[in-house]
């Protein structure tokens, strides 16, 4: 067994940080995303390159390990404890296991001792520009075996690809001004949720967010002062939860809130939290504004339940409408009160126009289409300039 001497540019706080990692991750904003094309060819090139069977590119969340592109594999995801991953992440370089079945604890991993039978592993940890390792790419053999320093310094180049690919989906997923999920990424994960959830009832719940008499503060205080708002109550959200929940932001001044495996009043007394919090805020420099918000809750059913999330987010949305029409600076938990229910407040405001390249969709008469939009937008290359130290290798 041979470790490394050499010093990387991952500091021992960040290798150690691992709520700063998971933050981290939370905000790149692809754990979730279906979308792994970008890295595709590039697990083809490890297994063309290193004549290897198995090729993936991994994430690694608080619990599970998620598979974003693989050749050779047929899993999307798979316990962290399972990992060898996760030991890759802990690392400052790469990570070679020449045969597994000889050195613990990977001698008794479930996929070592049976499908798919790795004997064999290289991964090289992927590093965010904050500094913080999220994941690896990684390639696997079913038999033991040597890898050169030539194909450790490939492997290294081409996670440096996977972390531009990485910063590019990134860019392209959050909402430019608050930097919260765009509202095609946040469909995306509350569609995952959705996905993954089994059972009979709910599987979590959703909010609309909606800041009070936001267009008299842009009229008021002029526009940037509205985007200044916008950003501070965009920052409160991480700071009221965390990664607890998943924000983005649906339009102008709404945002909408996943709260995975929250019940409606579970919801309600987190995001209480942020209405108060809110409230005593004083925004805008030297203007103190003070910044209210209605909040609309409904219950989010599984896919085998509710053909898509639109039907959840029509009840937050109602609730949302009696919060603004009972007085504002409130939560309404969506209930069925058996009463015509005013045109507005089905009409999805905050989803009403989607802006796509080729014209607008009006979502009332295209629903499904909000939820599957993505961003054509082009994106400008991201550099990721960092140093790398040598393999820990087992022999």
């Amino acid at each position: 067994m041979n470790a490394s001497n050499l010093e990387g540019r991952v500091s021992d706080n960040k290798l150690n940080d691992e709520a700063g990692r998971l933050a981290c991750l939370s905000r790149l904003a692809i754990l979730e995303a279906k979308d792994g094309a970008g890295f595709a060819h590039i697990t083809q090139v490890v297994r063309t390159a290193l004549d290897l069977p198995i090729a993936a590119v991994t994430l690694i969340g608080a619990e599970d390990q998620y598979i974003k592109a693989s050749i050779g594999l047929g899993l999307e995801r798979t316990s962290r404890s399972s990992s060898f991953c996760t030991i890759t992440i802990q690392e400052r370089g790469a990570l070679i296991v020449e045969d597994a079945l000889q050195h613990p604890p990977f001698d008794a991993n479930e996929y070592v001792l049976g499908d798919p039978f790795i004997r064999s592993y290289v991964g090289v940890p992927l590093v965010t520009m904050e500094g913080y390792q999220v994941g690896s790419l990684c390639g696997m053999d079913h038999r033991p075996r040597t890898f050169s320093p030539a194909q450790i310094s490939l492997m290294d180049q081409l996670a440096r690809c996977v972390e531009n690919e990485m910063e590019l989906k990134m860019s392209a997923a959050l909402d430019g001004l608050t930097r919260l999920l765009s509202r095609t990424a946040f469909f995306d994960v509350v569609e995952s949720a959705r996905a993954r959830a089994g059972g009979a009832g709910p599987c979590g719940s959703v909010a609309i967010v909606d800041l009070d008499h936001f267009k008299s503060i842009n009229d008021t205080y002029g526009h940037q002062t509205g985007d200044d708002v916008l950003r501070a109550a965009s920052r409160l959200f991480a700071e009221t939860f965390g990664t607890a929940v998943h924000v983005g932001r649906l339009g102008g001044e709404e945002f909408g809130i996943l709260l995975p495996g929250r019940t409606a009043d579970e919801a309600a007394a987190m995001l209480e939290r942020y209405r108060a919090a809110l409230e005593v805020q004083r925004i805008g420099a030297g203007k103190g504004i003070r910044v209210t918000a209605s909040l609309g809750i409904a219950e989010l059913m599984p896919t085998g339940l509710e053909a898509d999330a639109t039907a959840a987010f029509k009840r937050a949305d109602v609730a949302l409408y009696r919060s603004k029409s009972g007085g504002r600076n409130r939560i309404t938990i969506w209930e069925d009160r058996g009463e015509a229910v005013p045109e507005q407040a089905l009409a999805l405001p905050s989803l009403r126009r989607v802006r796509a390249r080729d014209g607008e969709i009006d979502a009332r008469s295209a629903p499904e289409q909000i939820l599957k939009t993505l961003s054509r937008r082009p994106t400008k290359p991201v550099k990721v300039r960092r140093q790398r130290s040598g393999p820990r290798q087992l022999a």
